[in-house]
């Protein structure tokens, strides 16, 4: 089933449209083009699957941090050097140095 609930569909749409405006976004897409993603990897929201509001407010959150992943790469990184983690895989803070990070960032992060 598809939502056809034409208010809905257009407060969907706009926060879509707030993350495709972020940082993030440009240099995920610019970084990892979209015939290079694969299963699993950062995808926007289906606007148009029936789902109760909580449901979406929960995707576009998981969605709009996975994105804010993407706020600072560095300029000398190159595409084929990029280490993409999926959402499925575990991440750990020996990871990523986050020491930069102010304490409640790091611990949404981990």
């Amino acid at each position: 089933m598809k939502e056809t609930n034409p208010h809905r569909l257009e407060q969907r749409q706009k926060q879509i449209d707030y993350g495709y405006n972020t940082e993030g976004y440009r240099n995920y897409t610019t970084h990892i083009p979209k015939n290079k993603r694969k299963k699993g990897m950062l995808k926007t929201p289906d606007k148009l699957q029936k789902c109760s509001k909580r449901s979406w407010d929960g995707q576009i959150r998981k969605w709009r941090r996975q994105l804010h992943l993407w706020d600072t790469v560095p300029a000398s990184v190159n595409d084929s050097k990029v280490d993409v983690v999926s959402p499925s895989q575990e991440i750990s803070e020996s990871d990523y140095e986050t020491s930069a990070l102010p304490k409640a960032a790091r611990a949404l992060v981990f």
